[in-house]
């Protein structure tokens, strides 16, 4: 059975491809398509996302969602791949804390929860296998509903998150993610070993599961001088 979100996507898909939503047409706001379908917000969100990847809608911050003037005609690859995903399979993890901790202001509105409750932190830093003494990649925390807080009984510098979430039923589905700059703070200069103030790409990620829910957010930290970001398209 398909599930919630993707019947939406696949709706609202269909009526752009019929000329009812016409290029240029703006959405309703997320509340709006919430009582319209009947839905909750992390599930419009994720039928607003898939049709933005596959590039039938555009958002614009602070003006709303806007139907595309010309929509994909061949699948379109659109992608950041950094030194750590090329070489994933050389990748080494350190968790540096594993734990429950109240929800911070930032985490629950990403999560789309109450501040304060409670969430399953992961601070992790990850290494390529031969060149350790380089030092880290890049240092990441993650956030997790506390319905995932199983994942903390995992060894997770031996498996996965992906594998661990598989093995309760949990699938990723969707990620979205927002890219700038940042200078390092004492923290993280310390724990990656350079030096403070140094320059790193600075990525927030959300992520879906397949039933349209949001189950994690997270933000990682990528020292300039140890990796490399390659975008491609096809136009």
């Amino acid at each position: 059975m398909k599930v919630l979100y993707k019947k939406i996507s696949d709706e609202i898909k269909s009526k752009i491809d019929n000329g009812e939503l016409a290029e240029g047409d703006m959405l309703p706001k997320e509340t709006e398509l919430c009582k319209m379908y009947n839905v909750s917000r992390p599930t419009i969100r994720a039928a607003l996302m898939q049709l933005v990847n596959l590039g039938y809608l555009v958002r614009i911050k602070g003006k709303g969602t806007f139907i595309k003037k010309t929509q994909i005609l061949e699948k379109t690859t659109l992608f950041i791949e950094s030194f750590y995903e090329e070489e994933k399979d050389r990748i080494r993890t350190e968790v540096l804390e594993f734990r429950t901790v109240p929800a911070e202001d930032h985490v629950a509105k990403q999560l789309e929860i109450k501040p304060g409750d409670p969430v399953t932190k992961l601070t992790r830093l990850r290494y390529l296998e031969d060149e350790f003494d380089t030092g880290p990649i890049v240092y990441t925390v993650s956030y997790f509903l506390d319905e995932l807080s199983f994942v903390q009984h995992y060894d997770l510098e031996k498996q996965t998150i992906d594998t661990t979430l598989r093995q309760h039923g949990v699938y990723r589905d969707i990620v979205e993610k927002e890219i700038m700059t940042e200078y390092l703070d004492a923290k993280k200069s310390r724990l990656m070993g350079v030096g403070e103030n140094e320059l790193a790409l600075f990525v927030k990620a959300i992520i879906w599961d397949k039933t349209g829910r949001i189950i994690e957010y997270a933000e990682s930290s990528y020292p300039a001088n140890r990796n490399k970001f390659i975008l491609r398209v096809r136009l």
